[in-house]
């Protein structure tokens, strides 16, 4: 499952990648771009949900929410 949201997100990239290098499309659609391959992520579960922390040797697991946040943050 997570193989097929990556190679969504990969081709979806790649296409739009090729546009832009053709019609030379703005920042706007670049960053709605990335946002939408962001939030395609979520569903096919490609998200980060929880981190070990280096300090202290705990992990760290995240409520819904942020998980959602800082999987967009990272693709962003």
């Amino acid at each position: 499952m997570r193989l097929a949201g990556l190679l969504w997100g990969c081709t979806f990239m790649f296409v739009f990648g090729l546009l832009d290098d053709r019609l030379g499309l703005g920042p706007k659609p670049q960053f709605l771009a990335q946002l939408a391959v962001a939030l395609l992520s979520i569903p096919y579960l490609i998200i980060i949900e929880r981190v070990m922390n280096p300090l202290t040797n705990t992990l760290i697991i995240f409520p819904g929410w942020a998980v959602i946040l800082l999987t967009v943050l990272w693709f962003m």
